[in-house]
């Protein structure tokens, strides 16, 4: 077997073992947004803007490190003469805890990244990748009552952003938010000329003035 169809192979298992084992929430109340530059292999220059209004469901569940599954789909709304499309995402702290408001640097895939990374890993559409980079940030995270076999809180609100780079590329960058119950707004779609140049440079400027700030709070 070739080695994109194992990887999907894998996150399907993976993916569907954490529905199985623990008790998701299908939201009410959210939105998925990425932009993606052309050079993006799970993007694919893409942008969207999906809500609980559009045929789409959003399932929200946990990993069994604490962390945050979400899957974006519309299984059961797409007739089978249209391909059907889903979106994976996942999101854990470096220490196996609970996620909690802050700035999550340097990630690496989900869940093979080492004690002290924060993990993170975006896939849908058969595709995803080996190695990434980037980062996220959790704007709003509310947790409610103990459920599934891993009895960890239930997600009752969540916001998040998020800038990924397939393989650590900064030419290959996807952005973009997530909200689950969250009134928070989302990062706006810029007009699509724009699109491009101002994904990409709020992708790096962030990046680096994260970096910054975390070599500042180091020094002090």
């Amino acid at each position: 077997m070739k080695a994109p169809q194992m990887k999907r192979l894998f996150h399907s298992i993976y993916l569907c073992l954490l529905l199985v084992f623990e008790s998701p929430q299908i939201s009410a109340n959210a939105i998925l947004f990425y932009a993606s530059s052309p050079m993006s292999w799970v993007g694919g220059g893409e942008s969207i803007y999906l809500t609980d209004a559009d045929p789409f469901d959003f399932i929200v569940g946990r990993t069994y490190d604490h962390g945050i599954s979400i899957m974006v789909n519309d299984y059961q709304h797409n007739s089978i003469s249209h391909p059907q499309r889903d979106w994976f995402l996942l999101f854990s702290d470096p220490y196996n805890l609970p996620l909690v408001l802050g700035h999550y640097d340097d990630v690496a895939r989900h869940p093979f990244n080492p004690i002290g990374t924060p993990g993170m890993d975006i896939f849908g559409n058969g595709r995803g990748n080996t190695i990434i980079g980037g980062f996220f940030e959790v704007l709003e995270v509310e947790y409610g009552q103990p459920s599934g076999i891993f009895d960890l809180p239930e997600i009752e609100k969540l916001a998040i952003d998020f800038t990924m780079l397939d393989e650590s590329d900064s030419n290959k960058w996807m952005v973009g938010s997530f909200r689950f119950n969250s009134a928070i707004p989302t990062l706006s779609i810029p007009e699509p000329p724009t699109l491009g140049l101002i994904g990409f440079v709020l992708a790096i400027s962030v990046l680096r003035g994260s970096r910054s700030n975390r070599r500042m709070s180091a020094a002090n």
